[in-house]
């Protein structure tokens, strides 16, 4: 079963060419395969149908995509078309969910998903944007952003020497670290995950599932255009971008915006 419960999914990467239904195209994601027994199986990937014929196609969770391939779809019969010779029925269609069905009776549900960088996108207009530099210094070359305020504390005299248990990010641009801050107990006030591909695929719901277990931005990405997202210890979730950064200057550039 749960073979061709995959050979199903997969199926989705071979899509031959393109045709004429926008309604398909965009970002979907298995919600559930129930088999000619009625026995449900839980999905776990998702795709995106590009408009130019391409689809990608990544286990939920996993912003990376594991197969890129094409596909084709005979409108006139609702049908989506395998080069392996194999094809979909489309049962049901509406503008956010598809009910597919192949010739052994699996029916495959689908739920369209948006991409985070389609529903909150970093601009100027909506963004926070933050400089920080040897002016927020005091006897130390660093600063905290508290999340709950949008505000940079300015008050470190020692590296994490904490004054409050809101959440935020420690920042030190010389030294490249960028961390989430500790609380007055010393413990960490939230979780980080790096992402590297500006989270054009990730959807915004899915980000609950991934792991978030970073305390520290890797010294290696802390550059130009890094795109991470930190979630606090009470479930709050912040996407940033590293817009500049100048060692010599001690200087960072950040835009962030709240996701929930």
């Amino acid at each position: 079963m749960n073979n061709i419960y995959f050979a199903l999914l997969l199926n989705l990467a071979y899509f031959s060419s393109y045709s004429q239904s926008s309604e398909i195209i965009g970002k979907w994601e298995t919600l559930k395969i129930i088999d000619p027994k009625n026995k449900v199986i839980k999905g776990n990937v998702w795709f995106h149908l590009s408009s130019e014929g391409s689809i990608k196609i990544g286990f939920l969770g996993n912003e990376k995509a594991f197969e890129t391939r094409c596909w084709n779809l005979d409108t006139k019969n609702n049908i989506l078309s395998f080069d392996q010779g194999t094809d979909l029925e489309i049962e049901n269609q509406r503008p956010d969910h598809i009910t597919l069905r192949d010739k052994y009776d699996y029916r495959i549900y689908l739920k369209k998903i948006k991409s985070l960088s389609e529903r909150i996108e970093l601009k100027k207009d909506n963004a926070n944007t933050i400089i920080i530099d040897k002016k927020n210094f005091i006897d130390y070359p660093a600063a905290t952003l508290d999340l709950s305020t949008n505000k940079i504390t300015i008050n470190y005299v020692e590296k994490q020497k904490p004054y409050t248990d809101t959440p935020g990010l420690f920042i030190e641009p010389r030294d490249r670290e960028v961390s989430i801050s500790r609380g007055r107990n010393g413990n960490f006030t939230g979780d980080l995950c790096f992402f590297s591909n500006n989270l054009d695929i990730i959807d915004y719901n899915l980000l609950n599932d991934i792991p978030f277990k970073e305390k520290y931005l890797p010294k290696n990405e802390i550059k130009n255009g890094a795109i991470f997202v930190v979630k606090t210890n009470n479930n709050l979730l912040f996407k940033f971008k590293i817009e500049a950064i100048n060692y010599e200057k001690e200087q960072i550039i950040l835009t962030y915006i709240k996701l929930n």
